[in-house]
């Protein structure tokens, strides 16, 4: 949790608790979150991780050079790979963009996807930029003309977007409107090298 002032006592602390086999290796972990079932996803190169709310695991998702997943409107789990999107039923989407040249391109690098208003907001590191693309993979529009390594949303469907090149973080609403943003360094913090980034249960 970011303050920005500093808060009487630590925003948090070790329980004692882990998750899972401590002889498992989950190579290149991609991120963590929950889904809707209060089961906890550990995304990593080879797939997802499914943890219950003991810690146990309750089941994974296999995938090969996975770069990122998310959990989408039917709440399955949707692994993201080369130029692909892959739902845990085999439904595969191909995301391909256009080029001023006229033959499309395919979204090689998929850093971070995240679902929205139906569509999915692509991190794209070689157009530098963030797009929208359609549930079936169409371009809609560029997002955001600013490169941005990692996405996340609120219930409200606002975006948090962190550069780690400016080690920043932007706050737009779900049409990308810039709404604030953090910078690297302020009064009472600073973001040392941040990874990644997310919204706790208080927004």
């Amino acid at each position: 949790r970011l303050y920005v002032r500093s808060p009487a006592q630590p925003a948090y602390s070790f329980s004692g608790k882990t998750i899972g086999n401590e002889r498992a290796d989950y190579r290149d972990v991609t991120g963590i979150q929950w889904d809707r079932e209060g089961r906890l996803l550990l995304g990593h190169k080879g797939g997802v991780a499914i943890f219950d709310d003991k810690g146990a695991v309750a089941g994974s998702v296999a995938g090969q050079d996975v770069s990122a997943f998310f959990i989408d409107e039917k709440n399955r789990i949707v692994i993201a790979r080369n130029s692909q999107l892959v739902a845990d039923k085999g439904e595969t989407v191909n995301l391909m963009v256009p080029t001023q040249a006229g033959v499309p391109r395919a979204l090689e690098e998929l850093p971070s996807v995240l679902p929205s208003k139906g569509d999915r907001l692509v991190a794209d590191p070689k157009g530098k930029t963030v797009l929208r693309l359609s549930a079936d993979g169409k371009y809609q529009s560029i997002f955001s003309s600013t490169f941005f390594s990692r996405l996340v949303a609120t219930p409200l469907d606002e975006i948090a977007m962190l550069d780690k090149n400016t080690k920043s973080i932007t706050i737009t609403d779900r049409d990308g409107k810039v709404q604030s943003k953090l910078p690297a360094k302020g009064q009472g913090y600073e973001l040392d090298d941040p990874v990644d980034v997310a919204f706790d249960e208080l927004g």
